[in-house]
């Protein structure tokens, strides 16, 4: 029985859930990996607001390996997540936002999605957008990202100045990343071709 038991969890560990075109790899200031796992986070606000997040944020130390080339199993997203981070959606005030992205610039980058930073090689900030608009002060933004960075870890105190935290049971940011991947791969497949697609 607990053969049985370790059999079909190898076989679920190397499911293959999906196919990267591309290897990802992870790094300062911004890599593919990194804004990618911040956009699967900004998306996944949907199941909170009922639209994604303004901006998503993942730290590059929550990434412990790279996404190789060619196909995707469960395992390989454990090895890259190997964190029970959970999703948390915050909204903050323009004020906060630019506190925050003077921290992300000051750690020389972190993974973003719906934000865009320029910043000098010493880790200042020289100009932040969100959605390609200026930052207003009193707007408010909503950011999503990990419980871990929620509570002001790895540098970043201006999410403990939030106005509003959610923080979901259940929704795990590694099995946010592998419905993410599962739903692409749905996607390509049920697409259709350009055949299907004459008139």
């Amino acid at each position: 029985l607990v053969g049985s038991e370790m059999c079909i969890r190898d076989r679920m560990m190397y499911e293959v859930i999906g196919v990267s075109e591309m290897t990802m790899d992870k790094g300062r200031p911004e890599s593919l990996l990194s804004n990618l796992v911040a956009e699967v986070l900004r998306l996944s606000a949907e199941r909170v607001l009922k639209h994604p997040a303004d901006i998503g944020i993942m730290n590059m130390g929550g990434l412990r390996n790279i996404l190789p080339q060619g196909n995707i199993t469960v395992d390989a997203v454990f090895e890259i997540l190997p964190f029970e981070n959970s999703l948390c959606v915050l909204t903050m005030k323009g004020t906060e936002i630019k506190r925050l992205m003077e921290v992300i610039a000051s750690l020389h980058g972190e993974g973003l999605s719906g934000a865009h930073l320029e910043i000098t090689k010493d880790g200042k900030l020289l100009k932040a957008t969100v959605q390609e608009k200026e930052i207003e002060d009193d707007k408010d933004y909503t950011v999503a990202t990990i419980d871990y960075l929620a509570d002001g870890n790895d540098g970043l105190t201006p999410f403990i100045n939030a106005d509003k935290r959610e923080c979901p049971d259940g929704l795990t940011l590694r099995g946010l990343f592998l419905d993410y991947v599962r739903q692409q791969t749905c996607l390509l497949y049920t697409s259709p071709s350009p055949r299907d697609m004459r008139r």
